[in-house]
Protein backbone atom coordinates (compact mmCIF):
# COMPACT_ATOMS: atom_id res chain seq x y z
CA UNK A 1 0.00 0.00 0.00
CA UNK A 2 2.62 2.28 0.62
CA UNK A 3 4.12 1.71 -2.43
CA UNK A 4 1.30 3.07 -4.05
CA UNK A 5 1.01 6.25 -2.18
CA UNK A 6 4.59 6.83 -3.45
CA UNK A 7 4.04 6.65 -6.80
CA UNK A 8 0.97 8.97 -7.08
CA UNK A 9 2.82 11.47 -4.78
CA UNK A 10 5.47 12.16 -7.04
CA UNK A 11 3.79 13.32 -10.20
CA UNK A 12 1.68 15.58 -7.37
CA UNK A 13 5.36 17.16 -5.98
CA UNK A 14 6.69 17.52 -9.41
CA UNK A 15 3.30 19.72 -10.25
CA UNK A 16 3.94 21.95 -7.65
CA UNK A 17 7.46 22.32 -8.21
CA UNK A 18 6.96 23.13 -11.67
CA UNK A 19 4.02 25.40 -11.09
CA UNK A 20 5.21 28.29 -9.37
CA UNK A 21 8.80 28.51 -11.80
CA UNK A 22 6.08 28.33 -14.76
CA UNK A 23 4.33 31.05 -13.10
CA UNK A 24 7.54 33.35 -12.13
CA UNK A 25 9.00 32.48 -15.76
CA UNK A 26 5.52 33.53 -17.40
CA UNK A 27 5.62 36.94 -14.92
CA UNK A 28 9.44 37.62 -15.61
CA UNK A 29 9.08 36.76 -19.37
CA UNK A 30 5.98 38.64 -20.29
CA UNK A 31 7.66 42.31 -21.12
CA UNK A 32 10.45 40.56 -23.55
CA UNK A 33 7.81 38.49 -25.26
CA UNK A 34 5.21 41.45 -25.71
CA UNK A 35 8.64 43.45 -26.92
CA UNK A 36 9.07 40.54 -29.35
CA UNK A 37 5.60 40.13 -30.42
CA UNK A 38 5.37 44.06 -31.56
CA UNK A 39 9.00 44.09 -33.55
CA UNK A 40 7.46 45.86 -37.11
CA UNK A 41 9.56 45.42 -39.99
CA UNK A 42 9.76 48.30 -42.32
CA UNK A 43 13.21 48.33 -43.48
CA UNK A 44 14.54 45.79 -45.96
CA UNK A 45 17.87 45.38 -44.11
CA UNK A 46 16.66 44.78 -40.90
CA UNK A 47 14.48 41.80 -41.68
CA UNK A 48 17.34 40.40 -43.69
CA UNK A 49 19.66 40.51 -40.60
CA UNK A 50 16.40 39.24 -38.31
CA UNK A 51 16.14 36.33 -40.81
CA UNK A 52 20.15 35.83 -40.40
CA UNK A 53 20.16 35.69 -36.83
CA UNK A 54 17.34 33.29 -35.90
CA UNK A 55 18.09 30.02 -37.52
CA UNK A 56 15.86 27.84 -39.45
CA UNK A 57 16.47 24.96 -37.48
CA UNK A 58 18.19 24.10 -34.49
CA UNK A 59 21.99 24.28 -34.08
CA UNK A 60 22.81 21.92 -31.38
CA UNK A 61 20.60 19.25 -32.83
CA UNK A 62 23.00 16.29 -34.44
CA UNK A 63 24.02 12.64 -34.94
CA UNK A 64 27.03 11.43 -32.93
CA UNK A 65 29.17 9.09 -35.47
CA UNK A 66 31.92 6.83 -35.28
CA UNK A 67 33.34 4.75 -38.48
CA UNK A 68 29.63 5.15 -40.39
CA UNK A 69 27.39 4.44 -37.42
CA UNK A 70 25.30 6.63 -35.59
CA UNK A 71 26.18 5.97 -31.99
CA UNK A 72 23.79 8.55 -30.44
CA UNK A 73 21.38 11.80 -31.69
CA UNK A 74 21.44 14.66 -29.53
CA UNK A 75 17.96 16.18 -29.60
CA UNK A 76 16.52 20.15 -30.49
CA UNK A 77 17.67 22.27 -27.41
CA UNK A 78 15.49 25.17 -28.77
CA UNK A 79 12.06 23.95 -27.62
CA UNK A 80 13.39 24.49 -24.25
CA UNK A 81 13.87 28.14 -24.51
CA UNK A 82 10.97 29.81 -23.20
CA UNK A 83 11.06 32.51 -25.62
CA UNK A 84 10.94 29.94 -28.63
CA UNK A 85 7.93 30.59 -29.95
CA UNK A 86 8.23 34.23 -30.39
CA UNK A 87 11.46 34.02 -32.12
CA UNK A 88 9.91 32.01 -34.52
CA UNK A 89 7.33 34.55 -35.10
CA UNK A 90 9.49 37.58 -35.26
CA UNK A 91 11.32 35.38 -37.94
CA UNK A 92 8.13 34.68 -40.33
CA UNK A 93 7.43 37.85 -40.16
CA UNK A 94 10.35 38.91 -41.08
CA UNK A 95 10.15 36.60 -44.07
CA UNK A 96 6.88 37.32 -44.69
CA UNK A 97 7.61 41.37 -45.06
CA UNK A 98 10.55 40.24 -47.08
CA UNK A 99 8.97 38.46 -49.75
CA UNK A 100 5.83 41.51 -49.67
CA UNK A 101 8.59 43.94 -50.60
CA UNK A 102 9.96 41.79 -52.95
CA UNK A 103 6.65 41.42 -55.14
CA UNK A 104 6.15 45.09 -54.56
CA UNK A 105 9.16 46.13 -56.45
Amino acid sequence: MSTIAVRNKAPLVLRLLQQPLAQFAGITLHPVRRMLNSVEFHDPKFAQFICNLIPTACPFERDVRLLGHTLFHVPAMCKLNPLYGELVEMRFRAMTYLAEAVVDR
